[in-house]
């Protein structure tokens, strides 16, 4: 089986250095997973439907174990995840290239953008339906999210998955499988 994560090049990595929390530089690559997803998790995943027409799924996380494990349910769910990205300005240019369906979004993100800022860009840009996904429901965030044009669901962490499940439903058109 392949590496699930792999290194992001950055100032602060060094290898075999201990992390203390879980906002550890490595990002996803969701096209280097080689297993069925039943075999990965032990469940039956839908296979109705063929690739191609599978709900495309971009993950916005800076935590890593959270994003995997996003991965790993969206594909038990029946959705394609097209990529991952740490950071605003990265999702922004995932978006572009990938054009994915519907963008699952933390709040918090490493760096000076946040997710909140990053989606609207993403509206502007693209028009993609966002889901926020956070830890966090203070007055001031809540405020600002439902500023945001292109919000599709907002779920708080940590979450089940069939509540992923049905924001994902109600965010794409009726014509989507699911």
């Amino acid at each position: 089986m392949m590496h699930w994560i792999t290194p992001v090049h950055s100032p602060s990595y060094r290898p075999g250095a201990r992390f203390p929390s879980t906002r550890l530089p490595w990002k996803l690559h969701p096209n280097r997973i080689d297993e069925a997803p039943e075999a990965a998790t032990g469940e039956s995943a839908q296979t109705s439907a063929t690739p191609a027409s599978l709900p495309r799924v971009l993950i916005v996380e800076d935590e890593s174990v959270v994003a995997l494990d996003l991965m790993l349910t969206l594909r038990q769910v029946g959705c394609t995840v097209v990529g991952h990205a740490l950071s605003g300005p990265e999702a922004i240019a995932e978006v572009q290239r990938t054009r994915p369906d519907l963008v699952l979004m933390d709040i918090r993100l490493q760096g000076e953008m946040d997710g909140i800022a990053a989606a609207g860009i993403i509206h502007t840009c693209c028009g993609t339906q966002i889901i926020f996904l956070t830890a966090f429901s203070d007055e001031d965030t809540l405020r600002r999210v439902k500023q945001v044009p292109n919000l599709a669901g907002f779920l708080l962490k940590p979450f089940s998955k069939q509540q992923l499940q049905a924001a994902i439903t109600a965010a794409l058109p009726r014509t989507a499988p699911l």
